[in-house]
């Protein structure tokens, strides 16, 4: 073997090996096979050789690395999709209690009002109105001026038989808890926005597409699932300038096979269970999925 190719062989096993005390080695014979009638020459080419090895070092650390990182990657087991999906599921249920709760408070109220529709004149009822209006203000507010206006309108209408004192307790008491319970809501639902962990079904509305549109659209397009007989059961505006509209879509109805179409969601997919949630876009949506 001709001076050239010893010297080419030695770089070579430089170059590839990744035991330190064979590169010294080969380093060395490397320096060994240089000529000697240059010194600026062999320093040179030791410095050559260093940054070589130096990147070559380099490259081992990165790929370390990267195995390191896929080692850590781990594919969920079938105990623990079913663990998540349980716990989906238990969160679902909880959702829906909360949506009973207001459901309720909602419907007692109205039919409290009705009763008092029945047997008020057309005055008094607007006077019972406006009495719940004050209060509702108040609730949210704290308004001094609406606190007034309660008491106002309830000596007025106090002097009525068919009103108590326990009759306009009733009705503030019902009235508090539905506020506060859609209170709760649009923090949960302002909550999901902000922190922007959207889960389930969820996208952008389109151009030219309405709310419900979009809802049947994003959940056939995610879990293969067709939705009927969509209606929009609640809607709240966000941001200062109110330029973003949160819907919430019901869906009484769902055909077709649920086909897992993004993988990231395998534990998010409801079966057969009520949840909602909203996108971070211009506009917002949110779909339930109502038990039979």
């Amino acid at each position: 073997m001709d001076e050239d190719a010893q010297l080419a062989e030695a770089l070579r096993l430089s170059l590839i090996t990744t035991n330190e005390d064979e590169q010294l080695q080969a380093a060395l014979l490397f320096s060994v096979q240089q000529p000697t009638n240059s010194q600026p020459i062999k320093n040179n080419q030791s410095e050559n050789l260093q940054q070589a090895l130096a990147i070559e070092r380099s490259k081992n650390e990165l790929l370390s690395q990267q195995l390191e990182a896929l080692q850590k990657e781990t594919i969920p087991t079938e105990v623990e999709i079913k663990h998540a999906q349980l716990e989906a599921e238990n969160r679902v249920l909880r959702e829906q209690l909360f949506q009973t709760k207001i459901s309720a408070k909602q419907k007692n109220l109205e039919r409290l009002m009705n009763s008092f529709k029945e047997k008020l004149t057309e005055d008094d009822y607007e006077e019972l109105v406006n009495f719940l209006e004050a209060h509702e203000e108040f609730i949210k507010t704290g308004n001094e001026y609406a606190k007034k206006q309660i008491e106002k309108i309830k000596k007025r209408l106090l002097k009525n038989e068919e009103i108590g004192e326990e009759d306009l307790t009733r009705l503030s008491q019902i009235q508090t808890e539905l506020i506060n319970l859609k209170k709760e809501l649009e923090e949960k639902i302002e909550t999901a926005i902000e922190s922007e962990k959207t889960k389930h079904q969820c996208g952008k509305i389109e151009a030219n597409e309405t709310p419900l549109e979009a809802a049947k659209r994003e959940v056939f397009e995610e879990t293969n699932l067709i939705i009927e007989n969509l209606e929009i059961v609640g809607e709240q505006a966000f941001d200062k300038k109110n330029r973003c509209m949160g819907y919430l879509v019901k869906a009484n109805k769902y055909s077709g096979e649920i086909k897992i179409k993004e993988v990231e969601k395998i534990a998010e997919i409801k079966f057969k269970q009520i949840d909602y949630e909203f996108a971070i876009n211009r506009l917002f949506y949110a779909i339930i999925f109502e038990v039979d």
